[in-house]
């Protein structure tokens, strides 16, 4: 487990800008665009009452009479839906993320060694291929989704923060307690991590193709990811007359942005959603190709390798 742990490490010591500073800046910048956003609001909305105030003296009272209104009406939930889809969304974008940089992480994973001939240093380590292919797997689905998550949760915080200052004190309108934000700050980021848990098991035969791609090409593992699935579903049209490639690959990764996006949203549907992947039988099928792909991965990586 020490030699495991070690060989983690050396994937974020390899890889710090996309796992460790990526999430950092994207964090930033959305709580950047978050605050730009306010000041322009803040003005059109103002700006309209004294439009509207000096065009029409009758309305010269609109603004506190509407807030007075909000503020008199009981908006107050335990479970106040529209944070919970603007949670949903910035979770979202993390999520989209992350697939982009796992993609690119996962075709170059087994491929760089061999391009700068470290793999020979790598191969004089007390270590076997199995452990470190499956390293680089834990790496790109547990280490990284949890970096990324503590990103997630810190701008989600933020976001329920500046929403309750803009709302509740310059706007004087009344906004959810502080327990029912936290409450729905823990609602969902609980949807995120079993949203990514479930995204993650249907999209490990697309995590073990690139790896595969990587483990095998000599040159350009990004093009022969794309290209060969690609060839097979226009070969198979040409050829068959049909799309089953082409459906299969497409019910895969909907499946996976399903799943994480229902329980983003409603994570209490858990129950639901292990009942339904697990009588799924493309999900089955999935993992039996992924541990193909994996097994492909530790025959070439033990039995060949480029100089």
């Amino acid at each position: 487990m020490r030699k495991f742990m070690t060989q983690v490490k050396r994937e974020f010591w390899e890889c710090r800008t996309s796992f460790i500073k990526t999430p950092m800046i994207a964090a930033g910048v959305l709580m950047g665009l978050l605050l730009l956003g306010i000041v322009p609001w803040h003005q059109k909305v103002a700006g309209f009452i004294k439009h509207q105030q000096s065009e029409n003296p009758a309305a010269a009272t609109l603004g506190s009479e509407v807030f007075s209104g909000l503020n008199n009406h009981q908006t107050i939930t335990t479970d106040p839906g529209y944070l919970t889809y603007g949670l949903a969304a910035v979770y979202s974008i993390f999520a989209a993320i992350l697939l982009l940089v796992l993609a690119f992480y996962f075709v170059d994973a087994l491929y760089s060694d061999r391009r700068d001939q470290s793999i020979l240093f790598w191969k004089s380590m007390p270590v076997s291929e199995r452990s470190a292919i499956l390293s680089k797997l834990a790496t790109g689905l547990i280490g990284a989704p949890a970096l990324y998550g503590i990103a997630a949760l810190v701008t989600g915080t933020f976001f329920l923060f500046t929403f309750m200052i803009y709302a509740g004190a310059i706007w004087n309108i009344p906004v959810p307690s502080a327990g029912a934000m936290v409450l729905t700050l823990f609602k969902c980021s609980l949807g995120l991590l079993l949203g990514w848990c479930f995204m993650a098991l249907w999209y490990l035969p697309l995590f073990c193709w690139l790896l595969l791609c990587s483990a095998f090409v000599r040159k350009t593992p990004f093009l022969m990811a794309l290209g060969a699935p690609l060839a097979l579903i226009v070969l198979e049209k040409w050829v068959l007359g049909s799309h089953h490639t082409f459906v299969i690959l497409v019910k895969q990764i909907a499946a996976g942005i399903y799943n994480l996006e229902l329980l983003l949203n409603t994570p209490q549907n858990l129950a639901d959603q292990l009942t339904s992947t697990a009588t799924a039988p493309q999900f089955w099928i999935g993992l039996a190709v992924s541990a193909g792909f994996l097994s492909a991965c530790v025959w070439l990586r033990t039995n060949r390798w480029e100089l």
